[in-house]
C-alpha cells in the first residue's frame, strides 16, 4: 500500500479517518476479504486438530471428524457418505458465492483509473 495516497488524500484536505476510510481500505478490503475467506475454508475444513483432541466425546464432534465415522469394520456407508459430504459443502459453497463478485472486483480494481 503506497504511503503517497494516503498523503495526496491528506493534502486534498481529508483526515486520517476519513483517508483511511475513502482511499486505504477499499485497497485493502479484496487482500483481507480473500484472507477471511481463505481462513474460514480452512478452518471449516480441519480434520486432524479436532480428530486429535476430540476423541471419547461424540457429541462435540465437528462435521469431518463426524464424516469419518461412515466408515466401519463392514466397509464405508457410500450414499451416506456422499449425501452428508453434500450438505457439509453447502455453507462453505454459499459463503464463495455470496463473496465471489467483491472478492474478483476487487482485484481488478487499483489505485489509479485510467
Amino acid at each position: 500500500m503506497p504511503v503517497e495516497l494516503e498523503e495526496a488524500a491528506r493534502v486534498d484536505g481529508c483526515s486520517r479517518a476519513t483517508a483511511f476510510r475513502r482511499i486505504v481500505f477499499p485497497l485493502l478490503a479484496p487482500g483481507l476479504l480473500s484472507t477471511s475467506l481463505f481462513g474460514f475454508i480452512t478452518a471449516w475444513n480441519e480434520f486432524a486438530f479436532a480428530n486429535t483432541l476430540i476423541i471419547k466425546n461424540q457429541d462435540s464432534r465437528t462435521l469431518p471428524v463426524w464424516l469419518s465415522s461412515f466408515n466401519n469394520v463392514f466397509g464405508t456407508d457410500w450414499g451416506a457418505t456422499m449425501a452428508a459430504s453434500t450438505l457439509f459443502m453447502l455453507p462453505v459453497l454459499l459463503v464463495f458465492v455470496v463473496l465471489q463478485n467483491r472478492v474478483t472486483g476487487g482485484l481488478t480494481a487499483g489505485a489509479v483509473k485510467g
